[in-house]
């Protein structure tokens, strides 16, 4: 199959799954599961023959995400919680 096809239907099933609530969980887990969990992106990586970001850069991207939509909106009670620095 055509490299393309592979790496999406990995970004959009496997990575999807991966990566459900991924702020949640990534932070608590232990070294051998994230071992693991970047050792099952690897093998993707082999699959599609494509570059694939690790576990660590999606749960970095999210996390980053969630943060900046947490100070945009000022209601929730943990906006209080983030302050943005001058730089």
């Amino acid at each position: 199959m055509d490299s393309r096809i592979l790496c999406n239907f990995y970004r959009c099933t496997i990575e999807s799954i991966l990566t459900g609530c991924i702020t949640a969980w990534y932070g608590s887990c232990t070294a051998l599961n994230r071992k693991t969990l970047q050792r099952l992106v690897k093998t993707a990586q082999n699959i599609t023959r494509t570059e694939l970001p690790s576990m660590e850069d999606l749960y970095s991207q999210r996390l980053r995400k969630k943060a900046l939509r947490i100070i945009k909106d000022p209601h929730p009670p943990s906006n209080k919680l983030f302050c943005l620095f001058a730089s």
